[in-house]
């Protein structure tokens, strides 16, 4: 049969096929000669009602390497706008980690009955970007995105993302009842969330062909490996105005006359993302002095 390894945990591999969970051990040729990630489309061959043998791995269309996933569709970035504040340059990261693998994004604003309107502020400006986003309570049923979420992930295999404490899991729960995510709680001294995932998995959300990955690895991620023209593309709102600068190319730093720095002026694209985006710029700059060096 053909499935989808959902996770691998003490040597076993828990493959979802035909609507079914099979525990299953691979071959030792496929474990010596190439790695298996969840998300890996496999052949297994039955050896029992709930047993089996992983035969074969099938191609991939993308790989994560942290976490270690495969065949994303999307991912869902879950940010708290209050309890605990939200790490914006954490986002931006990610947005630029997910345009880098060609992983569409989902934006989710949480928690948002604790501040609406910063909640709705950061909507606008990500939307404005080209960002899906939305707005979540999961305690004001009147704030709540769960019809447009599962509409968002029907079909698709999508990856969770974010810092902890930020209601993740509490988000899963609340729409998918038997899934059962183990949720955290907000340290008190640090004032952020304690991590409760502790390796990559794939949970089957009850509909054909609907996964959703629950991983850990998130919370301190590297900015990816670009270029200064990639980064400009990672920022929706930025790329555009791009063509009107005065300097061809633009890097909307310190060149005159530039459309971008133009447009932060008179409040069309916002200061604070603006200023992240000069931050990760001189990252980029400062890894590209590293590998020449090297």
């Amino acid at each position: 049969m053909e499935g989808i390894l959902l996770k691998q945990y003490g040597g076993f591999y828990f493959v979802y096929a035909q609507g079914e969970s099979y525990t299953c051990r691979i071959r030792g040729s496929l474990k010596r000669n190439g790695t298996i990630y969840p998300g890996d489309y496999v052949k297994i061959q039955r050896i029992g009602a709930q047993d089996g043998v992983i035969e074969e791995i099938l191609p991939r269309k993308n790989e994560m390497i942290r976490p270690k996933m495969a065949n994303i569709d999307q991912c869902l970035i879950v940010l708290a706008v209050s309890d605990p504040e939200p790490d914006m340059l954490l986002l931006d990261k990610i947005l630029l980690w997910n345009e880098k693998n060609d992983i569409r994004p989902i934006i989710c604003f949480n928690k948002c009955d604790l501040a609406p309107q910063k909640g709705q502020m950061l909507l606008e400006i990500y939307q404005k970007a080209g960002y899906c986003a939305f707005c979540n309570s999961n305690i004001n049923s009147d704030m709540a995105g769960w019809g447009f979420l599962s509409k968002e992930l029907s079909g698709k295999a999508t990856v969770l993302a974010g810092p902890s404490g930020v209601g993740k899991s509490s988000l899963i729960n609340a729409m998918f009842p038997d899934v059962h995510l183990e949720t955290g709680q907000i340290s008190d001294k640090l004032g952020r969330g304690k991590h409760t995932t502790r390796f990559a998995q794939l949970l089957a959300l009850g509909e054909e062909n609907t996964f959703l990955a629950d991983t850990p690895g998130f919370s301190l991620l590297e900015l990816p490996h670009m270029t200064e023209e990639e980064l400009q593309a990672g920022f929706g709102e930025i790329a555009p105005l791009a063509q009107h600068c005065r300097f061809q190319p633009c890097l909307h730093d310190k060149e005159p006359g530039c459309a971008v720095k133009e447009a932060v002026a008179a409040g069309q694209i916002d200061g604070e993302r603006y200023k992240r985006y000069l931050y990760l710029l001189e990252q980029i700059r400062q890894q590209k002095e590293r590998w020449e060096n090297d």
